[in-house]
């Protein structure tokens, strides 16, 4: 039930290999039917099984023979039809020095070690010598043949993919390891060329011509043998003007030659000069005109991608030297190749059969030759030296192709780069023929304005691209002028038509937050304002924090705001870095260290805020507090005043009434209201007095408490407690001061109940 590390891996155990080798009579059969051997003789044990396949070379022979002859159909075994062919061609496709080696020189003999004995009869020593002699010659033989035993499967008139597959791999390895001596094998038996040629229709035969024209050998690139690998690939061009009826052949040898016109730019700068050399001039000598006639004759889309990697190839190579005859030879091989581009782009493709969609509509497939077609038009009118070769008709071609397919995107997009690329050559030749003979803003207009936008055509987002970018490149061309003049005379203009795109504009135009994504900076990251975001969301937007610069597998980039310091961005992706590498090493040991550190420092902020906070509240409260006292004394004073003066004008109002009657009485109850006023204004000035006290000792307590808390910053138990004191007493001093509050105003209503209950006994008299 347990994963079992040491089987897996090999831990710990003697390799199987080793005891088999101990068996007499050891197969390779035997071998082979060994559960898992696979691993462990391209491994670990190759070297020992290579040094017993050399012992046994008849062991060899019948491992290659696994690999190459035909299996019977009337034999039933799996390990022989299936198993047996699949080893030997994984174990000599590894590229085992030794077996490698073994097919072409006969190995080293290492003196025997064995003491002789000098009372052996002298007979039975040379009966001895005789028979290693024989075996040793028997051997020999064996060895010789084994690389012809390999190739005799090229002799068959058929090859089973399969087969071809496992040939292929081991040939290619041999190549790979000994390529100098494989090419001098060839040239001693030149039929093997002539068998590969016969079965060109199969992928894996093909891939052996490359590897012989690159001769990478040991990764290291070869100079050797030029004349023949030139030679091959003219043979591959003669071979392929023969074949032209057959699929298979044109479409495995052109993609043969796009691999090596490939690997010759991915590797130019490394590759030897010798073999950029023998490229170029099998270009010129062959002429891209040969494969135009070709693509055009066999309609394989495959035949213009060699034209497109041919002048990618002839870029790098001629066109880096602006010397006069050679812009002239590299004009002169693309002149025919551009005058039949309007050939290749009405040709019907007859392997491309209509189909209905499922919306109903009749759709016939574009296919890749003609989007290759427009490809290698751009890469032309990127050169100055082919604009005069290019018509009105080529355009307007183009220009149908994109009316008849209006949901092909790659189609859309090489439109778009097409159009670009020519109003960027400035050229007002090229401009002429695409504004003035192709009608292209006619075109543009008349299925991208707001009536046409209703159907809802593929193309219509590409349209709404170039006619912003046109728009805001139009004075560079008069023919755009021009152009703009003719639609005037049908009645179209082009500002109307771009004011009904600043709908569409601010939509596709508005950047979230006002940053675009796309925007690739190399050392600072810069804000990109939106065209159609107002100023105030602009400010709004700086202010967003936290954006950084993202690469990815697709290379994109997120700018970041101009307020974010980019030294300061770049500190913290610095510590960002080093973080991670910490947490990965340490695991969550040190995360918790680092959040406990930070903790503590926030504490320790937050402490130190509450401490000034609680200093500057005191001092000002002190003040705040007097400030209150005097203002309640005083509003206390001046209530009690106008009760005074109330309570008299009444009182004279009624002595004035009942002077006679009730002289005695107004005098005693006068006395008595003055003596209850005292003792109210004496009861206050008390109580006054003890909240004075009061927050006085309670400042002193504060102020003591700030200073022992300042002496004792450092400890952080005793800072919680400070923090709590101050609490407590703002708290307490906030709760005596409501109760303050609370006192006056019931003595406030006591004062009216009291007075108003001595009015009415008077009133009632």
């Amino acid at each position: 039930m347990f994963f079992n590390f040491g089987r897996f891996f090999g831990f710990g155990q003697q390799p199987k290999l080793d005891n088999l080798l101990k068996i007499e009579n050891l197969t390779i059969e035997c071998i082979f039917n060994e559960e898992d051997i696979l691993q462990e003789l391209k491994g670990t044990s190759s070297s020992k099984f290579a040094d017993f396949l050399i012992q046994h070379p008849q062991e060899y022979l019948k491992m290659i023979n696994y690999i190459v002859e035909e299996i019977p159909d009337s034999c039933t075994e799996k390990n022989r039809c299936i198993k047996y062919p699949f080893y030997g061609s994984e174990i000599l496709g590894s590229e085992n020095e030794k077996l490698i080696n073994f097919l072409f020189e006969k190995p080293t003999e290492q003196p025997s070690d064995d003491v002789r004995n000098p009372i052996e009869d002298e007979e039975t020593e040379q009966v001895e010598q005789l028979e290693q002699n024989n075996n040793a010659q028997e051997n020999e033989i064996i060895r010789a043949g084994l690389l012809e035993n390999l190739l005799k499967l090229l002799e068959s008139d058929a090859i089973i993919v399969t087969t071809a597959g496992y040939f292929a791999k081991v040939v290619n390895a041999i190549i790979h390891k000994k390529g100098h001596c494989f090419w001098e094998h060839l040239k001693h038996y030149p039929d093997i060329l002539s068998n590969l040629f016969k079965h060109a229709y199969l992928k894996h035969i093909v891939d052996i011509f490359e590897k012989l024209i690159i001769l990478e050998e040991n990764y290291e690139q070869s100079t050797e043998y030029m004349n023949e690998r030139s030679a091959l690939l003219q043979r591959l061009v003669v071979f392929l003007k023969g074949k032209q009826h057959s699929q298979l052949i044109v479409g495995n040898i052109c993609e043969l030659f796009v691999e090596l016109y490939k690997k010759s730019i991915n590797q130019f700068d490394t590759q030897s000069q010798e073999l950029k050399t023998m490229l170029a001039q099998f270009t010129i000598t062959t002429t891209p005109e040969f494969f135009m006639k070709l693509a055009l004759a066999t309609q394989q889309s495959v035949v213009y991608n060699v034209l497109n990697v041919q002048f990618e190839f002839l870029n790098k190579y001629y066109l880096q030297d602006q010397q006069l005859d050679v812009l002239t030879n590299i004009t002169q091989l693309y002149k025919p190749v551009i005058q039949s581009f309007e050939k290749a782009l009405t040709q019907v493709d007859s392997f491309k059969i209509p189909f209905i969609s499922a919306d109903g509509i009749e759709i016939t497939p574009l296919g890749d030759g003609k989007l290759l077609i427009i490809q290698f038009i751009v890469s032309l009118v990127n050169k100055p030296q082919f604009y005069s070769y290019f018509t009105a008709e080529v355009f307007s071609l183009i220009i149908d192709l994109v009316k008849l397919h209006p949901t092909n995107n790659q189609l859309h997009l090489l439109f778009e780069r097409l159009i670009v690329a020519l109003v960027e050559t400035n050229d007002e030749y090229l401009h002429r023929l695409i504004f003035e003979d192709t009608n292209l803003l006619l075109f543009i207009i008349q299925n991208n304005e707001e009536k046409a936008r209703q159907n809802k055509f593929g193309f219509q987002g590409v349209l709404t691209r170039l006619s912003n970018y046109l728009d805001c490149n139009k004075n560079k061309s008069s023919s755009f002028q021009v152009s703009l003049q003719l639609l005037s005379t049908i009645q179209m203009d082009w500002d109307e038509y771009m004011k009904g795109l600043t709908g569409v504009n601010k939509v596709e135009q508005e950047w979230i937050l006002g940053i675009n994504p796309k925007q690739k900076e190399q050392k600072f990251i810069e804000e990109i304002i939106s065209p159609n975001v107002k100023e105030e969301n602009q400010e709004q937007n700086r202010g967003v924090q936290g954006i950084r610069k993202c690469i990815s597998s697709d290379n994109n980039d997120v700018v970041q705001p101009k307020d974010v310091d980019p030294d300061g961005v770049e500190i913290e992706e610095d510590i960002e870095q080093d973080s991670e590498e910490k947490q990965n090493e340490d695991g969550t040991t040190e995360e918790q260290q680092q959040v406990q550190q930070v903790d503590t420092e926030k504490q320790k902020e937050f402490e130190e805020e509450i401490v000034k906070q609680t200093i500057e509240n005191n001092k000002g409260g002190q003040e705040i507090n007097q400030a209150d006292v005097e203002t309640q004394e005083q509003q206390q004073v001046e209530t009690k005043q106008q009760d005074e003066k109330n309570e008299e004008e009444q009182i004279k109002e009624q002595d004035s009434n009942e002077q006679i009657e009730n002289e005695p009485d107004q005098e005693v109850q006068h006395q008595e209201q003055q003596n209850e006023v005292l003792v109210a204004q004496s009861d206050q000035q008390e109580e006054t007095q003890k909240l004075e006290q009061q927050q006085q000792q309670e400042s002193e307590e504060t102020q003591e408490i700030i200073q022992e808390n300042a002496d004792l910053k450092e400890d952080e138990g005793e800072k919680e407690e400070i923090e709590e004191e101050i609490a407590c007493s703002q708290d307490t001093l906030e709760d005596q001061a409501i109760k303050n509050e609370e006192v006056q105003q019931v003595q406030k209503i006591e004062q009216e109940n009291e007075n108003e209950n001595k009015e009415e006994p008077k009133q009632i008299e």
